[in-house]
């Protein structure tokens, strides 16, 4: 099984690490994609944020460039994709399941 998790605010990130740790306890082999924009960007130019090793996390470009953040300063675990919202259609076509905590 192949899973997108979309997450837009700041606020939720808690909740869809969460929700990805809870798939990942429940089936190992899952793929999990975390895809971020707006807000939750910044997630990843902050030195506290926490990722989990088994998922990929793609950021928007066009939100970054919107918050005038330095590309420079994002974490190594991001992979910047040029937008989020073609990101996540263009999973689903590849057949990833979407999740919006």
């Amino acid at each position: 099984m192949k899973i997108v998790i979309h997450v837009d605010e700041t606020k939720k990130w808690s909740l869809a690490t969460k929700n990805a740790l809870n798939l990942i306890k429940i089936d190992p082999s899952i793929k999990i994609i975390i895809v971020a924009n707006s807000e939750a960007v910044e997630y990843f130019f902050d030195s506290e944020s926490r990722y989990i090793p088994a998922i990929d996390y793609h950021v928007c470009h066009q939100s970054i460039m919107h918050r005038e953040l330095d590309t420079q300063n994002i974490h190594k675990v991001a992979q910047i994709v040029q937008s989020g919202v073609y990101d996540i259609a263009l999973l689903q076509t590849q057949g990833y399941l979407y999740i919006k905590p």
